[in-house]
């Protein structure tokens, strides 16, 4: 964006005062190029659309022959512009066109100053391998340029002002918070700050640490943000499993930062910041309770001046003693204990300090189902055990009613006399008995013979013929 004065003169060359009246009017010989318009007082604001070289034209309507030319160059724009960067940085260049859609725009790099900043001639990565002032050139169908400032650390700024405490209690979607200290550094000459983009890797090493009284409590690290280059010091509360020290009023955060090399080095301790712990010490947003676990031991801090139930027909709140072992960390403990088998997650128990803060925590408790059946029992007077009693006596008489019906619908069958077939007679095998063409008593019959008729005489035996094909089964 650019904007360009209009002034009215007359013969002489003195300007006039005033020329309303007359409107401006402007012409350009390329309409993509740029995009002109007449603002206020009579200024012409320019808009670049595609590099490239475009004529501008300017006049005031009813006067043709006043008229001026003014030839406009439309370049690319070069990202990072004129950074301030760290020694031993990585950057990325990148051409962009002015246009909404940031196009990129092919060409070649190259460094005018190769002992302060080096660049790849394809892709545009540049490395500050030297301090000074250097200028980094691209060619394309329109050339353009940048410069690099390079420079060491010679302070550094925290921002503390969007943390006024710490605290290590859960927040309303039951997670630990986390505060984020965003760190400034400051060039040792000119003092001005480091450029902050994600095209730029300063490659600072930066370190954020707390006392050893303050581990057990807090934990403190540093990160980049890639996607806007901004280093951090991030501050995480916790909840110690062991408690070692007694929670401390504030924390005091040590920064030092210095180059990959670590030949120079640069550190600043912050002021305090107040740390308001959690009211107890319970390492999860909740209690969850149940039949293999109806209670529960919490530490709480001695500055806990009530604690209380929501629904005491639920759960039931009673201190553990006073001589307990982390009593001299200033912690007392309490039992949260469930006397109802119904799931339930309305209960919570509210803790209230002596400076007025309060911290409430939720009871969930989840039943196994046999409790939960032995409970319905007693409150509904429909038990389970009598609707399976119930359904099965159901289920009996309705197969009774079914048996009983298909019996009665099949005419029962008399068996008329001598109508039952007559059974085979079975002959053991020959096992070396005389089988004579002879009836004699040297031949072996099956005791499974022909039963007699009831009426009529019996049929004389039958001999074996050695020679005929013998069965065992015969009719």
């Amino acid at each position: 964006m650019a904007s360009f004065s209009v002034y009215l003169k007359d013969r002489l060359g003195n300007n006039f005062d005033s020329f309303d009246g007359y409107p401006i009017y402007t012409q350009v010989n390329k309409f993509d190029v740029i995009v002109a318009k007449v603002g206020d007082n009579g200024r012409i604001q320019v808009r670049g659309l595609l590099p490239g070289e475009v004529v501008l034209r300017v006049g005031i309507r009813g006067f043709e022959s006043l008229e001026d030319y003014i030839k406009v160059r439309v370049g690319h724009m070069v990202f990072p512009t004129n950074p301030l960067v760290h020694l031993g940085s990585v950057i990325q260049f990148n051409t962009l066109s002015p246009d909404s859609n940031q196009i990129s725009v092919e060409g070649s790099w190259k460094s005018e100053n190769e002992n302060i900043i080096t660049i790849t001639q394809d892709k545009g990565v540049g490395r500050a391998i030297g301090l000074g002032r250097g200028r980094v050139n691209h060619f394309a169908s329109v050339s353009t340029f940048t410069f690099v400032n390079v420079g060491r650390i010679g302070s550094m700024i925290v921002d503390t002002s969007n943390v006024s405490f710490v605290s290590n209690s859960f927040n309303e979607q039951g997670k630990q918070r986390e505060y984020k200290l965003k760190i400034n550094f400051l060039e040792e000459n000119t003092n001005d700050a480091f450029t902050i983009s994600p095209l730029i890797n300063h490659n600072i090493d930066l370190t954020c640490s707390v006392g050893d009284s303050y581990d057990d409590w807090v934990k403190v690290f540093s990160e980049r943000d890639s996607a806007t280059g901004q280093y951090y010091c991030v501050v995480k509360p916790k909840i110690p499993s062991i408690v070692r020290h007694a929670p401390p009023s504030s924390i005091q955060i040590t920064v030092m930062a210095s180059d990959r090399e670590n030949s120079y080095r640069v550190s600043l301790t912050c002021p305090p910041i107040p740390f308001n712990p959690s009211l107890t010490l319970n390492s999860q947003p909740n209690i969850q309770l149940g039949p293999g676990r109806r209670s529960q031991i919490i530490d709480v801090l001695d500055k806990v001046e009530s604690i209380e139930s929501s629904d005491e027909s639920k759960v039931v709140v009673s201190k553990v003693g006073s001589q307990s072992i982390t009593r001299k960390f200033g912690l007392s403990q309490y039992e949260i204990r469930s006397v109802s088998n119904i799931p339930f997650s309305d209960v919570k128990i509210q803790l209230k300090s002596r400076t007025g803060s309060l911290e409430d925590i939720p009871i969930i408790y989840l039943p196994s189902l046999f409790d939960s059946q032995r409970e319905s029992r007693r409150e509904s007077g429909l038990g389970t055990w009598m609707l399976m009693s119930l359904t099965t006596l159901l289920l009996f008489l309705s197969t009774l009613a079914f048996y009983l019906w298909s019996n009665r619908s099949q005419p029962v069958r008399q068996n008329a006399p001598n109508s039952n077939p007559t059974p085979p007679t079975f002959l053991s095998p020959n096992r070396g008995i005389n089988m004579a063409n002879t009836p004699g008593e040297n031949n072996y019959m099956s005791p499974f013979r022909r039963p007699q008729s009831p009426t009529g005489p019996s049929s004389p035996p039958r001999n074996l013929n050695s020679s005929q094909n013998f069965s065992p089964f015969r009719t």
